[in-house]
């Protein structure tokens, strides 16, 4: 007779594996085969686990599909497999590579710098934000410490990951050029070439303590003039935050060498008609020469020999071009020669006529005589006194 031997029907297990998350809905499992007869030679292939998205979850549905018998006695069952099972995905860890930017000494410690993710899956939108660099201290130096902080990830793929950002980097902070604006004084001549002024600094941030020490200002020659080169030179910065500045400062400025103003007065002089005239000198009243420095030349006067009041100048007389000289002059005076006046004997009839320091008359006395000058002498028979 006939009969049938029916398939057995069997079920099977499923069990989808845990992924990390890799951007994609691929998964792994097993199958495991419930109510094959001992001994028999039954199997499953072909079994595909597809998670019902890519993204990092727990708990994510994952669909199980295509799973066929395999093997000897495969055709004496039929299968029944469910059609999902649950796993989860897990965060992909990745790191960060840190690089903090050099910058210019800017007073402050705050710093810039990049982020860059080590191992995002292709294709995936995924940055950072937040990120702060700051500088262990304000100063100037290399190879400084700069902390890094807040870096948090962003973009629709970032929940897929977890990020490790180092805690610091190293980056230099370079001293910043500034510059020096010089004015030298212009000063009466001394005879040196040394010179005073000042230093202003341009470029200092608000705030720093920082000067200069150490500049002299010394003239081209020491002579008076115009518009003379002074070079400008040793110029050190000082102050606690010198260490955060390079410093140009020119080499030279402008500035005036103004002429020594000397004041004399010539001596007022006498000398007798016809004798040599004195030796003219003078005083000075104020100002001074410079030590090493001296007159040159002499005075004069007008000329005459008669007596009379002459004004002695300052005829040749010189202290150099480096000097001004306020002259005040003085007087030369010449008086008549008496020694040589005629005496003589003689009688006279006086009249009422007074003489040179007297006043007054005496009695006429022809038989009276006296010595008298004879340019005071009248005469008794004109009544004119001489003229000689």
């Amino acid at each position: 007779t006939l009969a049938d031997i029916l398939a057995k029907a069997i079920t099977a297990s499923v069990s989808a594996n845990s992924k990390t998350y890799d951007g994609t809905t691929a998964g792994t499992g097993s199958v495991t085969l419930n109510g094959v007869v001992a001994g028999d030679a039954v199997g499953t292939s072909g079994t595909t686990f597809t998670f019902a998205d890519k993204n990092a979850g727990t708990g994510k549905t994952v669909s199980v599909s295509g799973t066929a018998l395999t093997g000897t006695d495969a055709g004496n069952y039929t299968l029944s497999v469910p059609a999902s099972t649950l796993a989860d995905i897990l965060a992909k860890a990745i790191t960060a590579s840190v690089s903090a930017n050099s910058k210019t000494y800017d007073g402050t410690t705050a710093g810039t710098g990049s982020v860059t993710l080590n191992g995002v899956v292709a294709g995936d939108a995924v940055g950072t934000s937040g990120t702060t660099f700051t500088f262990a201290d304000k100063n100037a130096g290399t190879g400084k410490t700069v902390s890094v902080s807040g870096t948090a990830l962003t973009g629709t793929d970032a929940g897929n990951y977890t990020l490790s950002v180092p805690a610091s980097t190293l980056a230099d902070i370079l001293a910043k050029a500034i510059t020096a604006s010089v004015s030298a004084n212009s000063k009466t001549y001394d005879g040196t070439t040394a010179g005073t002024g000042s230093v202003t600094l341009n470029g200092v941030v608000a705030g720093d303590a920082v000067g200069t020490s150490g500049t002299t200002f010394t003239f081209a020659d020491k002579n008076a003039g115009t518009g003379k080169t002074v070079s400008v030179s040793g110029t050190a910065l000082t102050g606690a935050d010198a260490g955060n500045y390079t410093l140009s400062v020119p080499a030279s400025t402008l500035a005036d060498i103004l002429r020594r103003l000397v004041s004399i007065t010539a001596d007022n002089q006498n000398k007798v008609e016809g004798s040599a005239d004195p030796q003219l000198t003078f005083t000075v009243t104020s100002g001074s020469l410079v030590a090493g420095d001296s007159f040159s030349g002499s005075l004069s006067r007008e000329s005459g020999e008669a007596p009379a009041i002459y004004e002695i100048t300052i005829g040749t007389l010189s202290a150099g071009d480096n000097y001004t000289l306020e002259f005040n002059p003085g007087l030369l005076t010449i008086v008549p020669d008496n020694s040589n006046a005629e005496r003589v004997e003689v009688p006279v009839i006086f009249r009422s006529v007074p003489l040179p320091g007297s006043s007054g008359t005496g009695p006429q006395n022809s038989q009276s005589s006296v010595t008298i000058e004879r340019n005071a002498l009248c005469s008794s028979e004109t009544e004119e006194c001489a003229t000689e």
